[in-house]
């Protein structure tokens, strides 16, 4: 479409799969199945049961430890970092968004769908 990565991609998806990764995935634009997300790494578990696991997952451990543990994985230093690349993000989609290009990718896409759009 023509669009720069929106929605914290560029900012988190390094995070949890790298750089070198992150950048392929998403300059390649294709879909991954759930089993791809879970040898990455953005995904831990395929389930037929996913609400029964998430029940299990929340009725066993403590509470304050996982609080815990998330506060030492999302630091104030990783948060300024990634706020910092959300930032870069949203500048690089406002400008990207602008282009003729961007608009006739737009229109491209929306025919493709059956959809329209006011260029």
């Amino acid at each position: 479409v023509g669009f720069a990565p929106d929605g914290g991609w560029t900012a988190l998806l390094r995070e949890r799969i790298g750089a070198g990764r992150a950048l392929e995935w998403l300059q390649s634009d294709r879909r991954l199945s759930a089993a791809a997300l879970c040898e990455a790494g953005l995904a831990t578990a395929i389930s037929d049961t996913p609400e029964a696991m998430a029940a299990e997952l929340a009725a066993n451990g403590d509470i304050g430890a996982r609080l815990a543990i998330k506060a030492l994985i999302w630091d104030e230093a990783s948060r300024a970092r990634i706020n910092t690349r959300l930032e870069a993000e949203t500048a690089a989609f406002l400008d990207r968004i602008i282009q003729p290009g961007t608009a006739l990718g737009m229109a491209r896409f929306l025919e493709r769908i059956g959809g329209t759009v006011d260029v």
